[in-house]
């Protein structure tokens, strides 16, 4: 029994051992634009976001803004926690950087631990592919990918991320929805063309807040301002997994 014994105590020693000599890995940091704004004369204002920046700042050691006809390094870097926001003018910038408030492709670029790292890109106006009109003075484009100090725990994925006109814009402070929705109303049928009634799905897809139709079929959400053509909605009961479902 002793014997039996030492062997376990031996065998827990090594996977205690190979677990330190082989910690988990830190995810790399997520950076980008959070919100973009253009005065009366054409100056850009962005809101920088980022998360998962951990203890360790300096890993981080370079940032540059890309547009379509350029990209500059920004001076200085301000992480003041795990997760949040900085402003960013062409004076925080090594060099000027032209965005057309027109229309433009906006990319963030930054090293961690020299290694390149690319954030969604933010796509707008009259260029070519662009899902948002450019904003007016009074409005930015915001991101609904919360970089949020508070919530030390947000797993969702870049990818994720919608960007939407805001008419209520809140540079230097984290996002919300507040202007950036209007209203969707519709019914729902199923394959076979009947009204789907008294459904306990849940619906969602890219550009929509989750909803459930009402019991006589139709129903009403919130949709992010920006030009979706929805192909197909994702339906989920309960905590099962979201599935794909046809169009409407």
């Amino acid at each position: 029994m002793k014997k039996i014994q030492v062997i376990i105590f031996f065998l827990a020693c090594i996977v205690i051992t190979n677990a330190n000599a082989n910690p988990i890995p830190v995810p790399p940091p997520m950076i980008g634009v959070s919100e973009i704004g253009f005065d009366s004369g054409g100056k850009w204002l962005i809101e920088l976001g980022y998360m998962n920046i951990y203890d360790s700042y300096n890993d981080v050691d370079s940032i540059f803004i890309c547009s379509s006809t350029g990209r500059a390094k920004i001076k200085n870097l301000n992480f003041t926690n795990y997760a949040g926001v900085m402003m960013v003018s062409n004076d925080s910038l090594l060099t000027n950087l032209d965005i057309n408030p027109a229309g433009d492709s906006i990319q963030i670029e930054y090293y961690y631990f020299n290694e390149k790292q690319v954030y969604v890109p933010l796509v707008f106006g009259n260029y070519r592919n662009a899902t948002l009109r450019c904003p007016k003075t009074e409005q930015s484009i915001a991101s609904y990918f919360v970089f949020d100090s508070k919530n030390t725990h947000n797993f969702s994925s870049k990818s994720s991320n919608v960007y939407s006109i805001d008419k209520s814009p809140t540079f230097g402070i984290e996002n919300d929805s507040t202007g950036m929705c209007g209203t969707l109303n519709g019914k729902i049928y199923d394959l076979d063309g009947q009204l789907l009634t008294n459904s306990f799905y849940n619906f969602s897809t890219h550009g929509l807040f989750n909803f459930q139709p009402f019991s006589d079929g139709s129903y009403s959400v919130r949709a992010f301002s920006l030009k979706n053509k929805i192909s197909q909605i994702y339906y989920s009961k309960g905590y099962n997994i979201s599935l794909p479902y046809e169009s409407f």
